[in-house]
């Protein structure tokens, strides 16, 4: 059995190796690679994306994967965690971006571009060097993300806590008893007026606010001129500032 990596399973400092495959099923047509490998996505966007990595911890001796993968070998002359660090800088993402071959959706980094081309490469130890130090601030970086992002969760759960506490347990009215017009659903493809009435779609939408200073507008003649007697449920949604509506927080 051999270790199989589909495209999906390569994201960047990790790789899922727990597929397998019978050798005879990937004798051809794959890409071979090995521990301590570097393994670079070829097609567009995750090239872009920066799903570079290093092979390590494969269970098994050799692994195959995508097609859509370069695989680097670093020689004994090369550090594969400073080439894995190369492939993740600016200057390569974007030389290899601009020299994409294929049509939209399916561009890919060619070979050629990416065996020509040039690298700043000092010592051996100088390499390590550099690779310890970003080890470190990835890592420092990594633990502040996380840090933040657990911060956030807890306030969430906190303001989810005072709110169920003033107001989940309350028995009140139905919705619809408070509404000052029924609620309606209708269709309207409007021509754009920069000075008319902020249309929202549910792109405009965020969580605790509305941005209309980036909403299309309408005229105010086609909102006039909507049915609001004889056909309701074309009727628009007027809104007013501080209005509610279901999917707006």
């Amino acid at each position: 059995m051999l270790t199989f990596v589909p495209l999906e399973a390569v994201w960047p400092g990790r790789v899922d190796y727990s597929r397998q495959k019978p050798k005879s099923e990937v004798a051809s047509g794959y890409t071979r690679f090995a521990e301590g490998d570097v393994i670079v996505p070829k097609i567009t966007p995750t090239f872009e994306a920066d799903r570079s990595t290093v092979v390590a911890g494969m269970p098994t001796r050799i692994g195959t994967g995508t097609t859509e993968l370069h695989v680097i070998r670093p020689s004994a002359a090369v550090d594969a965690r400073y080439v894995n660090y190369l492939v993740s800088s600016r200057m390569f993402l974007h030389g290899g971006e601009a020299e994409m071959i294929g049509v939209a959706g399916q561009k890919r980094v060619p070979d050629a571009w990416l065996r020509n081309c040039p690298v700043p490469v000092g010592s051996v130890g100088e390499q390590r060097a550099i690779a310890d130090f970003l080890d470190q601030e990835t890592a420092r970086i990594d633990a502040l993300v996380a840090a933040k992002r657990r911060m956030i969760e807890l306030l969430w759960e906190q303001w989810q806590a005072c709110l169920n506490d003033q107001i989940g347990t309350r028995s009140g009215l139905k919705l619809k008893h408070l509404l000052s017009a029924p609620l309606a659903y209708g269709v309207l493809v409007p021509r754009h007026d920069p000075d008319g009435v902020p249309m929202l779609r549910i792109m405009d939408l965020r969580s605790g606010e509305v941005d209309l200073a980036t909403v299309s507008r309408i005229p105010q003649d086609l909102v006039a001129g909507v049915p609001t007697d004889d056909c309701p449920s074309r009727r628009p949604h007027r809104l007013r500032s501080r209005d509610s509506r279901p999917g707006l927080q």
